[in-house]
């Protein structure tokens, strides 16, 4: 593979994801419109590539809008293999009534983002898709999760969830990717 392209042999001798994203944007850029394409192998790789390097969310994240751009978005799931290491995050609420956004975290396609509440929560958390919807819970629009309650959703990016507590402030909700 890396003989047929000078721009891929330049990247996989730079070692980087960086640099084999860089690549392909090149190729894309030297080639006609449309007719630019990688085989499945090759978007494997790239995938495969970005699960295994430090910053797993991000560069999955851009190895998938690249693809897209080229022709990934007919229907193709990307599997994340398993990795050696996994990251939660947990976020408080620190003024009782106002919602907190939940930092960004791109789930793969093949996961679900899973929130628990906080075992020594005092009461009631709710998750909303909307800031005015976690702080009216009263209206139906927000999930009351439960101290120690597990739901899994499968959404592909945690940022578009906000929580809000009434009666504690500092109660907080753990979140990270699971495997479907």
């Amino acid at each position: 593979m890396a003989g047929d392209n000078k721009d891929t042999a330049l990247a996989f001798g730079a070692g980087g994801v960086g640099a084999l994203i860089g690549a392909a944007i090149m190729a894309a850029r030297q080639s006609k419109a449309g007719s630019f394409s990688l085989d499945q192998t090759t978007k494997d790789l790239l995938v495969a590539i970005a699960a295994a390097s430090g910053d797993t969310d991000e560069n999955v994240q851009a190895i998938k809008d690249l693809l897209a751009k080229f022709g990934g978005s007919n229907g193709t799931q990307f599997v994340v293999s398993n990795t050696r290491s996994a990251t939660f995050t947990r976020t408080w609420t620190a003024i009782a009534g106002v919602a907190v956004r939940l930092a960004t975290l791109i789930v793969p396609d093949t996961m679900e983002l899973v929130l628990k509440g906080w075992p020594t929560n005092g009461n009631v958390i709710y998750i909303a898709e909307s800031q005015p919807a976690a702080q009216s819970p009263g209206q139906g629009a927000a999930y009351p999760l439960l101290p120690n309650e597990t739901l899994h959703l499968k959404i592909h990016d945690a940022s578009v969830l906000w929580v809000a507590s009434f009666l504690n402030p500092g109660d907080s909700v753990v979140y990270g990717a699971e495997q479907v």
